[in-house]
């Protein structure tokens, strides 16, 4: 490992994403930065997902960059970062979905912040928000949504609440900080909720550092398990099992029932079924 650069490690859980997933690798092959593995991990598709990332291991070779793919049953997005968590070597960890996809300097701008601030876990950017039928016109930022709180070092009651950039396109994580409170590298096996399970015990224990500039572009898709339609019975049974989730975060720092049922009071997916 080129210790001036360290190894990073992309999880990328893909699940028919033949239409686009060379978008994200592309954006992975202009980086800026030298030392990058991605590992693609194949949700059980039906499409050619697997035939596609197989076109780039030329390019991946040539740029001296590691490109992996496993393909596993198909049981969700959590299901396939957990699989991807077991072949990861390098120092920094993040999760990109294969619809979204980074700009040149992104993962170079990351590793600079925790390289040069040890006592950070986690480092998070803006992000661009576009639409699939219109990529270069942005219509968003993440940071829109939370505003100065972004800049909030302790981020764990902010994303309970709902008030935190808790998606895969904006992270970087020091793994030697997860492997301190999750030291087999696992998440549970949830259908959703796969980022909380990685970021909440980060925040619990450690800072965040934000760059308040967008370094990704998050892109909606219509048909994407994230924006698919949902009937109220369903959005009620999704945040039912996402505040589950929730206990089951908090249980695993032994966390005292009375303190867990109150963070799960307090929780967006406590809000979202009330709504509901």
């Amino acid at each position: 490992m080129n210790k001036k650069c360290p190894l990073v490690s992309i999880i990328t859980p893909c699940y028919n994403s033949e239409k686009y997933i060379g978008r994200m690798m592309d954006s992975i092959l202009d980086q800026t930065y030298s030392n990058i593995e991605l590992i693609c991990v194949d949700d059980g598709s039906t499409d050619l997902t697997v035939e596609k990332i197989g076109e780039y291991k030329e390019k991946f070779e040539n740029k001296k960059y590691r490109l992996i793919c496993i393909t596993v049953e198909h049981k969700g997005q959590a299901a396939a970062v957990n699989a991807g968590l077991k072949f990861v070597e390098g120092e920094y960890i993040g999760v990109l979905d294969s619809d979204d996809f980074l700009i040149n300097t992104s993962i170079e701008k990351r590793v600079s912040i925790l390289e040069t601030h040890k006592d950070y876990a986690v480092v998070t950017s803006d992000y661009y928000i576009v639409n699939e039928t219109d990529l270069e016109t942005v219509i968003g930022k993440g940071n829109d949504f939370v505003g100065d709180l972004a800049f909030q070092p302790n981020q764990f009651i902010l994303a309970i609440i709902g008030f935190s950039l808790v998606t895969p396109v904006g992270y970087l994580i020091r793994v030697s900080d997860m492997k301190k409170i999750n030291p087999n590298m696992e998440i549970n096996e949830c259908v959703e909720g796969q980022n909380y399970q990685i970021l909440l015990p980060l925040y619990y224990f450690y800072k965040r550092y934000y760059i308040d500039e967008p370094l990704a572009f998050y892109v909606i898709r219509k048909d994407s398990h994230a924006h698919s339609y949902r009937s109220r019975s369903q959005i009620l049974e999704r945040n039912k099992n996402l505040n589950n989730m929730l206990y089951d975060i908090l249980h695993s720092f032994g966390m005292r029932e009375s303190e867990i049922i109150k963070y799960q009071r307090m929780s967006i997916f406590s809000k979202l079924i009330g709504d509901a």
